[in-house]
């Protein structure tokens, strides 16, 4: 019962704890939004924990009673709903909400985004969705279908007697869904980031560079977070997979255990899964952080959080 909780809300936790730390470490450096736009920043960072955590507790109370269809069909609503998540966070945060008047003058400072946007946000979203890729096409080109058309299946070669064992693995079932969801994502936060220099200046000036600044970053850690937290989920399947066997019965050997092709890869995925998730909730958390005002008003924000 315990270890249950710990898988469902254990990530969650260490992700808060991590996110609160990154927060206390910054504290200063973080500009004051206006009322609506900190609304809205804290909305993008708290509704897809909260919705993720809500989901993942309501699939583990009905999982035991779920028949074997609804079971893979919650498991494809599972490889979706992060980076869906993650698509409401970014469209939350491209909506730029006004927080005082125009700048009265003639501006001269750059408005392009890469005045705004560190290249390591764009790097890291493109890494990781490169790695979520990667994985899709590795486990699911071998995929076949199992008795009712799903393809989740993977069959080894056992001998050279035509013998085959089969495998749960990750995929088109799932991935091709998740695909879509990705791709979604991607254009979307493309998009979102297009937007943080449009609009003219607000005054007064530095302060506004300073909110663009941690928008343009927010928005990658949306983004981020759902690649990551998606990750965790590809990583938990190939844990399963990997920690899964088949038994062949031999006329001359009696029942004959066959080991996944993943399962020498078993211990990685276990602690790979729950370190992206974390990771994932982290970035959501420290959304929703980024938006509580501090005492110390500051005209721009740290590198650390802001770019």
């Amino acid at each position: 019962m315990w270890i249950a909780v710990l898988m469902v809300f254990g990530p969650a936790a260490a992700g808060l704890a991590g996110a609160l730390i990154a927060r206390l470490l910054w504290r200063r450096a973080l500009p004051r939004h206006g009322r609506a736009a900190m609304m809205a920043t804290m909305l993008a960072g708290a509704v897809p924990v909260i919705a993720f955590l809500v989901v993942r507790t309501v699939i583990w109370w009905v999982s035991p009673a779920t028949s074997v269809g609804d079971a893979y069909q919650l498991e494809r609503f599972r490889a979706v709903l992060p980076l869906a998540l993650g698509s409401l966070a970014v469209l939350l945060l491209a909506v730029r909400l006004p927080r005082g008047t125009r700048a009265g003058s003639a501006e001269i400072a750059p408005r392009t985004l890469r005045a705004f946007l560190s290249g390591w946000w764009i790097a890291g979203v493109l890494a990781v969705g490169a790695l979520v890729l990667a994985l899709t096409v590795a486990l699911g080109a071998p995929s076949r279908p199992d008795g009712a058309g799903r393809y989740t299946q993977r069959w080894e070669a056992i001998g050279t007697n035509g013998a085959r064992s089969g495998f749960g693995t990750y995929g088109w079932y799932y991935s091709v869904p998740a695909m879509v969801a990705l791709a979604l994502l991607l254009v979307v936060t493309a998009i979102a980031w297009w937007s943080v220099p449009r609009p003219a200046w607000d005054a007064p000036v530095d302060e506004d560079t300073a909110l663009r600044r941690l928008r343009a970053a927010n928005i990658g850690r949306a983004a981020l977070g759902a690649l990551l937290v998606h990750l965790g989920f590809v990583l938990s399947r190939l844990h399963g997979a990997a920690s899964t066997a088949s038994e062949l019965l031999s006329p001359h050997e009696g029942t004959i255990t066959i080991p996944s092709p993943l399962a020498a890869m078993e211990p990685v995925f276990a602690w790979a899964s729950p370190v992206a998730e974390t990771i994932g909730l982290a970035m959501w958390i420290l959304i929703a952080l980024s938006a509580v005002p501090t005492p110390v008003r500051q005209a721009s924000p740290s590198p650390s959080l802001a770019r």
